[in-house]
C-alpha cells in the first residue's frame, strides 16, 4: 500500500491537526513532567512548570510542518498495517515497563514480547543489530523474569511494520554452542553490573526522599 504523506499540515484534517498538535507538545514535556524531581508536587506547581515551558520557550516552530506530516504518515501505517499485528502479540499491554529498578526502561510489553518503538525512515542492517542489543540488554535486566519475556520485536512506526525475534533463537545466534541458559545470562548480567545499579539505586533514593 502507498501512504500518501501531506506535504503541509494544511493537508490535515483540522481535528487530526489539533491532535498530533497536543502530542507534539506533550512529547517535549515528558521529560521534566516525569522528572524525580517533581514528585510529591501539588497540582498548581505541576501546572505551572507545564505553562511556563510553552512561554519562555525558545523552541523552533519551523520544523513543526515537517513533524506534523511525519506523525501523520507515521499514524496511517499504524492504521493501515501495525495495530492488527501488534494486538497479534496478545492482550497484555505494558507502557515503559521498568527494568532493574528503574535503571532500564523499555518501551512496551505486549503479551510475552518486550518491544521497542522506532522511527527510521530507512533503518540498515547496523541500525537493526544496535537496537536488539538494546532489547538483549533489557531482556537480561529483567533478572527476576517478571515479564516472562520469550520474544523481542522492533515496531518500525514508519512503515507500520514488525520484525519479531524468538529469544531462544537469537541467544542461540548471538553465541557459540548452542542457546546459553537465559537465569545464568542474567545473572552475570547482574554481577557486571552490580556497582553501576547500586549507586542508580542509591541517586533514585535519595531523590525520592530528599
Amino acid at each position: 500500500m502507498c501512504i500518501r504523506i501531506p506535504a503541509q499540515p494544511s493537508a490535515l484534517d483540522d481535528a487530526r491537526r489539533t491532535v498530533f498538535t497536543a502530542c507534539l507538545d506533550l512529547a517535549a514535556l515528558r521529560q521534566p513532567m516525569h522528572h524525580t524531581l517533581t514528585r510529591g508536587w501539588d497540582v498548581e506547581r505541576r501546572r505551572a512548570l507545564f505553562a511556563s515551558a510553552f512561554i519562555d520557550s525558545n523552541e523552533d516552530h519551523s520544523a513543526r510542518p515537517h513533524l506534523l506530516a511525519a506523525l501523520e504518515h507515521c499514524w496511517s501505517a499504524y492504521l493501515a498495517h501495525g495495530r492488527r499485528t501488534l494486538q497479534e502479540q496478545g492482550k497484555k499491554v505494558i507502557v515503559a515497563p521498568e527494568l532493574a529498578s528503574g535503571y532500564a526502561v523499555a518501551d512496551l510489553v505486549i503479551g510475552r514480547t518486550l518491544l521497542e518503538v522506532k522511527l527510521a525512515v530507512e533503518p540498515s542492517a547496523e541500525n537493526i543489530t544496535v537496537w536488539l542489543r538494546q532489547l538483549l540488554g533489557y531482556t537480561l535486566a529483567d533478572r527476576h523474569d517478571t515479564f516472562a519475556i520469550d520474544t523481542i520485536a522492533v515496531y518500525c512506526g514508519w512503515s507500520g511494520q514488525l520484525l519479531t525475534y524468538p529469544l531462544p533463537a537469537l541467544l542461540s545466534a548471538s553465541g557459540q554452542g548452542g542457546a546459553p541458559a537465559l537465569a545464568r545470562l542474567r545473572r552475570d548480567f547482574r554481577e557486571l553490573l552490580a556497582g553501576e545499579l547500586d549507586s542508580y539505586a542509591a541517586w533514585r533514593e535519595r531523590q525520592q526522599y530528599r
